[in-house]
């Protein structure tokens, strides 16, 4: 009975450690993941990244190296091959972020964009963006005291073209 109990108490560790996972009589194989092979494809500085920006800023509120969320908007080929597709996400931080002034001076707001997401791959890019508010006459500002400009509002979702600083290697699966 001992033996017995041994035996069984061995074959058990064995199925359960998978040393013995075939039944008799079974012929399927294992199968392999497939190996999804890679190319650089590389997108060359001044390509225009046509984004859509996820998070709303304005001069007056936002500082340096507060964070900006934005997405492609459109897919970046090179040659017919898409780079970088649709919806990849990019982050990066304001760069710049002057309110108007009371007398003079007009309202600035700059971020860049240094890092793109296309699925679990991440490259480093370097995209900027800036809008100056327009030029407006001060006369009636300086009498009540108020901004002399307006600031500059980038609400999310807006349509904004961004031009790459570098080059970025996009590693692409080849079909």
């Amino acid at each position: 009975m001992a033996n017995r109990m041994t035996i069984l108490a061995l074959g058990f560790a064995l199925v359960s450690a998978g040393a013995c996972t075939r039944v008799a009589g079974d012929t399927s194989t294992t199968s392999r993941p497939a190996v999804v092979k890679f190319r650089t494809v590389p997108i060359p500085a001044s390509t225009i990244l046509v984004v859509r920006v996820a998070t709303p800023l304005r001069s007056e509120t936002n500082h340096v190296e507060d964070q900006v969320l934005a997405e492609l908007a459109n897919d970046v080929q090179v040659n017919g091959i898409v780079a970088l597709p649709a919806g990849a996400q990019l982050t990066g931080v304001v760069t710049r972020a002057i309110p108007s002034g009371k007398v003079k001076g007009r309202a600035e707001l700059a971020f860049q964009c240094d890092r793109i997401r296309v699925g679990s791959s991440e490259y480093p890019i370097h995209a900027t963006y800036t809008r100056i508010a327009p030029a407006t006459t001060g006369d009636d500002a300086k009498k009540i005291g108020v901004p002399a400009g307006k600031e500059v509002s980038i609400p999310a979702g807006p349509v904004l073209h961004l031009t790459a600083g570098k080059d970025i290697a996009a590693r692409v699966p080849i079909r």
